[in-house]
């Protein structure tokens, strides 16, 4: 419902022109944890003091792309995707290939 119907077909146009181009699908997702305690134990009776400063998190990322049935090229990486960090992975990928 969401997709322009002239911009899908002059996609598919465009893609029908590659003709004997293999398609390669890239995809990349992460996950992030938080490194921080939000409760703490205490005698009954005494509160908890303590400061946090700024939530700390560790992000973990995975990038994998897919030609026909097979998966190639995955890495596990920390922090997240920038486009300068997609071209190098790109360039080693291409050139194991």
């Amino acid at each position: 419902m969401e997709q322009d119907p002239v911009k899908v077909e002059n996609y598919l146009q465009q893609l029908r022109r590659l003709g004997d181009y293999q398609a390669v699908y890239v995809d990349e997702t992460s996950c992030s944890a938080y490194l921080y305690r939000e409760y703490g134990r205490a005698k009954k009776g005494e509160n908890v003091k303590g400061c946090i400063k700024g939530k700390k998190y560790q992000r973990s990322s995975l990038i994998a792309a897919e030609i026909g049935q097979k998966f190639i090229a995955p890495m596990i990486y920390k922090e997240t995707m920038v486009s300068y960090f997609f071209e190098e992975w790109f360039k080693l990928f291409y050139c194991l290939s």
